[in-house]
């Protein structure tokens, strides 16, 4: 399929043979082929996982900043030159040699360019790694396609702040429908685990065990490296979205942070307190975090210096959550510990520095006052709370007003992604009132509701931004142990760690949107394999 380019020239695809592959790439000093060449490749490509040795990268994030486009330089007007007189014709200069074309990155069969079309014909079990063109090269509307029509498997790879949306793709699934069990260590399969943290992509987790350690990954679940936290009864976790700083919290313990993708930890308090919820702005300076019976504790400096925040102490708190900005928080307070007649939902708008409570009601079924976890969106618009033995609460306006959503529950955990749009409920299993274990997400907010019955005693979840990567923790049967559960779905992993992979007889064209989204514009055959 002809295409269109930048500069205007059209390109058609160009298809060679394995066989052919290698006598041109021999003859060529194995060098790099044109645009829409298919060239052979021998070595078997590996996808990008966690180096396990403790080194870290930046994070390919699903939700990139756009990048301005650069300004242009002024045209100098030309200066008037004297007519120069008629002079002899000059020789013609001799056409420049074209620079070298440079050769595809290690692992990668074929460097993609814009709006190219590319065919593998090789045989095989080796996979034609087929890279997609950097963001820099591509403008929206750009294409590319790849098709098979060898035996070989193909593979369409991305780069760093790239990701596919693949709702219309076949083999596409829905977040929670499917789920992979993870086993983080192991030589400890089956822990406690009671806390799971995201970054936006959803290839930055981290997780910590009550009893255990925390353990972070670099490519969603699939490998996993323990840091040197201690082994504690963790309360509390939070991650920045580019997943470089986070914070956790032991019960009856210190408050640590990380500022090296949760690699390393150093305690940021010397008192122990009962830490139950800790809050993590964008840039890692502002953190919050709420004790059971005591205060709202602030800082601004990384942890550096706390102080508690005035009027807050003498509180049953439970959780807390907020913008990126670190401004708009919300907190929520049980009724058993301190004063009871302080339960509720309380929101700040100046960083916690003054506390509001509004009225979280309903005349037919008033919460039983047991609020116990809350989330928030990357905005802080969109909000969270869990009344415990009793509903779900929404809010869209920052915590001004309320709204009841469906059926009671025992609840264990609650997560709001960044974008506001997706909402995760965890009711575990075998609860107070005999219910099934259940991952509940609301596609809308929390209007209305699909639940998952795979029968886990959940813990916690976390999600990603767009919400598409669900990662939820299985404490097992009276904190015995379980594992980590990961499912995903609408779209690939962001960065490297994404790709698309089909066969002979299937074909996929995705399209570029800008900020490193592509969609899919034409496909043949099926199912995908959506990484």
């Amino acid at each position: 399929m002809d295409k269109q380019g930048h500069g205007g020239a059209q390109r058609s695809a160009v298809v060679i043979s394995a066989a052919l592959a290698a006598l041109w790439l021999s003859a060529c000093g194995g060098g790099g082929g044109g645009a829409d060449t298919v060239a052979s490749n021998n070595t078997n490509a590996t996808q990008a996982t966690a180096s396990g040795n403790g080194t870290v990268t930046g994070e390919p994030e699903t939700v990139p900043s756009p990048t301005p486009a650069p300004t242009a330089a002024p045209t100098p007007a030309p200066t008037s030159a004297p007519i120069p007189a008629p002079g002899p014709t000059p020789a013609p200069t001799p056409a420049p040699t074209p620079a070298p074309t440079s050769a595809p990155a290690p692992g990668v069969s074929q460097q993609a360019t814009p709006n190219g079309s590319y065919t593998v014909t090789a045989s095989g079990s080796t996979p034609w790694v087929i890279a997609l063109p950097a963001n820099a090269s591509l403008r929206a509307g750009d294409t590319v396609r790849v098709t098979g029509s060898g035996t070989a498997p193909w593979r369409l790879a991305q780069n760093e702040l790239q990701y596919v949306e693949t709702t219309n793709l076949p083999g596409n699934v829905v977040p929670g429908t499917a789920w992979t069990p993870r086993t983080v260590d192991a030589a400890q399969p089956n822990q406690n685990w009671s806390l799971t943290a995201s970054s936006a992509s959803g290839n930055r987790l981290a997780a910590a065990a009550n009893g255990g350690g925390i353990y972070v990954s670099q490519d969603g679940g699939a490998t996993w490296t323990r840091s040197n936290a201690p082994a504690a009864a963790w309360s509390a976790m939070a991650m920045t979205p580019d997943g470089s700083r986070l914070v956790a919290a032991v019960r009856d313990g210190l408050l640590y942070a990380s500022n090296d993708y949760g690699m390393t930890w150093t305690a940021r308090t010397s008192v122990n307190q009962f830490w139950t919820g800790v809050y993590l702005s964008a840039d890692g300076q502002r953190i919050a975090g709420v004790v059971n019976g005591g205060a709202v504790q602030l800082s601004t400096d990384g942890g550096a210096t706390f102080n508690a925040a005035a009027g807050t102490g003498n509180t049953d708190w439970r959780g807390i959550a907020g913008s990126e900005n670190g401004l708009r928080l919300v907190a929520v307070a049980s009724k058993f510990s301190g004063d009871a007649t302080r339960q509720g939902v309380w929101v700040s708008q100046d960083g916690g520095a003054t506390w509001t409570k509004p009225a979280v009601n309903d005349p037919v079924d008033p919460p039983t006052g047991n609020w116990t976890f809350v989330a928030a969106s990357s905005d802080g618009l969109r909000m969270a709370a869990l009344d415990n033995g009793g509903f779900p609460w929404t809010s869209a306006d920052g915590g001004v007003t309320w709204a009841k959503r469906f059926g009671f529950s025992n609840w264990s955990g609650v997560a709001v992604s960044g974008d506001g749009r997706i909402v995760s409920a965890l009711e575990p299993r075998d609860d107070v009132n005999g219910h099934t274990g259940y991952v509940f997400i609301s596609p809308d907010a929390g209007g209305n509701w699909n639940w998952y019955g795979e029968n886990r005693w959940y813990r916690a979840v976390s999600l990603s931004f767009d919400g598409n990567w669900v990662t939820v923790a299985d404490a097992g049967l009276n904190g015995t142990g379980g594992l980590i559960y990961t499912s995903q779905g609408n779209r690939t992993s962001g960065g490297t760690v994404g790709s698309i992979t089909g066969g002979q007889g299937q074909m996929v064209e995705v399209t570029y949107q800008g900020n490193g989204r592509f969609t899919i514009s034409n496909s043949g055959g099926g199912p995908f394999t959506i990484r």
